[in-house]
């Protein structure tokens, strides 16, 4: 659980933000399946089950990499450290991919 400005969440996920929500905050939750945390970094990893091939993978990556990247982004606002690598990896496809 972590709080975010609209701002934040606009550069995190690409979404513009409306106008007049600057004093206003968004408290997101979230289940990341894997975090390793270690003295100076975090990795995370998330398990997908979409049933996909190898030609679909770049568009699932591109659909999941905002929720990674706003799950990076509350896990080192909460531990004070970076989050250095991600990943998503889909179980039905057998396959890692990096963001």
């Amino acid at each position: 659980t972590a709080r975010f400005s609209p701002a934040e969440l606009a550069a995190i996920t690409g979404a513009k933000s409306a106008p007049g929500l600057e004093d206003e905050f968004v408290v997101v939750q979230g289940v990341a399946d894997l975090v390793v945390l270690l003295p100076e970094e975090i990795w995370l990893a998330d398990f997908k089950t979409d049933e996909i091939t190898a030609n679909g993978l770049p568009e699932k990556k591109r659909l999941y990499a905002p929720q990674l990247k706003l799950y990076a982004r509350a896990l080192e606002k909460i531990y004070s450290r970076p989050v250095t690598e991600r990943w998503l990896h889909f179980l039905a496809a057998r396959t890692t991919v990096e963001l």
